[in-house]
């Protein structure tokens, strides 16, 4: 789904509003808020090297996809 909409709105502005990482790793730009505030602004690369928020929320998200994926893993033995 998100290469197709990559495809169709490639020259286009568009705003997303998302919690989901996979929808905004390749985007231009990117606000991050926290408790309705702007915290940081930047593309993935920027955020991730701030170390800030954003960062540890890229490591949540990652750290509950690597357990899900555990959890189907161990109840499919």
């Amino acid at each position: 789904v998100l290469s197709a909409l990559r495809k169709e709105l490639k020259n286009c502005t568009v705003l997303l509003i998302t919690h989901r990482l996979s929808g905004v790793e390749n985007a231009d730009h990117i606000i991050f808020l926290r408790d309705g505030e702007v915290a940081e602004e930047g593309n993935h690369e920027q955020l991730l090297a701030k170390h800030g928020f954003y960062e540890e929320f890229v490591n949540q998200q990652n750290t509950s996809i690597h357990r899900n994926t555990e959890d189907v893993t161990n109840s499919s033995q």
